[in-house]
């Protein structure tokens, strides 16, 4: 039959077989097929005397085969914690060794034999738990300790960023602020002081001519009309509002296109801006009509 036992538990097994005591069966002390063992007692047997152990029971003898049969870390433990020679010598200071069979392992002497066998099994359970524990504290303790060590460390100097200087953000000139004047390029040329003469006399111009009225002005002369004179209609008064206000606006836009036109418009063969056709602008007959 195929054997489920595990290489670890094979390893164990091989080396506790390699006393000589444990090589002969514990009862009829025979060298052959000593291939089984009892886990609760610790000892190893042969074939024949296993049947016996069987019928004991498993409180009294569990047998389990050293080449079939699955072993787990506690059953290794048992058999470590025993042997023939461990256990022989045990019974033989309890009187008890030289009995017959089924007296000898139902006995007193071996009842405390199982017994001492819990006991050892569990304190080599609790030393096993107190070394891992200590392994895991000291590991934790060398962690902390290159912890400890790293942030003792002086920090590394970062070396500081350089300083980006802001790009100078370039001047958008309103095109309809006059009060402002645009800088030639080329100030000594005889065209840049022709425009800058031109323009400077068409501004004192335009700060000569009277001051237009204003759109709020014009609606309350309007109402002014309406009150001194009852007999006009309220909506022909509005209309008459309306058509002043878009003569005034009008005007307006054809003050502000001779002003570009005068920024604009050089000597030479500089371009003009004589096409330019400045939103809402009226037609010449509907500018006759309104007037």
């Amino acid at each position: 039959p195929m054997s489920s036992l595990t290489p670890h538990a094979k390893a164990i097994l091989d080396r506790l077989r390699t006393d000589k005591a444990n090589q002969k069966c514990i009862d009829c002390s025979s060298r052959l097929s000593v291939d089984w063992a009892s886990v609760n007692l610790g000892v190893f047997f042969c074939i024949d005397c296993s049947g016996k152990h069987r019928s004991l029971g498993v409180h009294i003898s569990f047998v389990r085969s050293l080449t079939m049969d699955k072993w787990d870390d506690k059953q290794l433990a048992f058999m470590q914690a025993g042997g023939n020679k461990a256990c022989k010598e045990f019974l033989e200071n309890h009187d008890c060794f030289d009995l017959g069979f089924a007296e000898r392992w139902k006995s007193k002497g071996a009842d405390k034999w199982r017994k001492k066998l819990i006991a050892d099994v569990a304190e080599m359970a609790s030393r096993k738990k107190k070394s891992r524990k200590s392994s895991s504290s000291s590991s934790s303790e060398s962690d902390s300790s290159s912890e400890s060590d790293s942030e003792s460390e002086p920090p590394k100097a970062t070396k500081p960023k350089p300083s980006v200087k802001a790009k100078p953000q370039p001047v958008v000139q309103d095109l309809l602020d006059f009060s402002c004047e645009t800088p030639s390029p080329v100030a000594d040329s005889p065209k840049a002081v022709k425009k800058a003469e031109t323009h400077e006399s068409r501004k004192h111009k335009s700060k000569d001519l009277p001051k237009e009225p204003t759109k709020e002005s014009s609606r309350d002369k309007a109402h002014d009309d309406f009150a001194t004179n009852p007999s006009l209609d309220k909506s022909a008064v509005e209309e008459r509002i309306k058509r002043r206000t878009e003569a005034k606006d009008r005007q307006r836009t054809a003050d502000a296109l001779a002003k570009l036109e005068a920024m604009c418009g050089g000597a030479g063969d500089e371009p003009r801006c004589d096409a330019v056709n400045p939103p809402g602008q009226a037609d010449s007959e509907s500018e006759s009509d309104e007037a």
